[in-house]
């Protein structure tokens, strides 16, 4: 067999449509997920630096309290989420198959 059949090649043309297809749809919700991620990335710097602004706007008495202690923590406890880890998703599926010879010579 040095060439696919029509059927295989068919059938091998249907997925990669298919996968394209698949794929533009999973790339649209990809990309409103990447803009949600960047906003909740926005937030957490944005109350980062609310609170730190906060701080150090207070009393040099305040800042030896408890609420300082437990402000220092809140703060800590936002400066610690790490949204930078979330990596993105690759669609190149059909574009692999696409590649793929369809005989023996190509």
């Amino acid at each position: 067999m040095k060439r696919l059949t029509k059927d295989q090649t068919k059938k091998l043309e249907q997925l990669v449509e298919e996968l394209s297809e698949q794929a533009d749809a999973i790339q649209t919700e990809t990309e409103t997920y990447n803009e949600i991620l960047n906003r909740a990335r926005a937030l957490i710097e944005e109350v980062a630096s609310s609170i730190e602004e906060y701080v150090e706007k207070r009393s040099d008495a305040w800042k030896e309290s408890e609420a300082a202690d437990a402000y220092t923590d809140w703060l800590q406890s936002w400066q610690e989420i790490d949204l930078e880890e979330i990596e993105e998703i690759d669609l190149t599926h059909s574009e692999e198959l696409e590649a793929l010879p369809k005989s023996l010579n190509s």
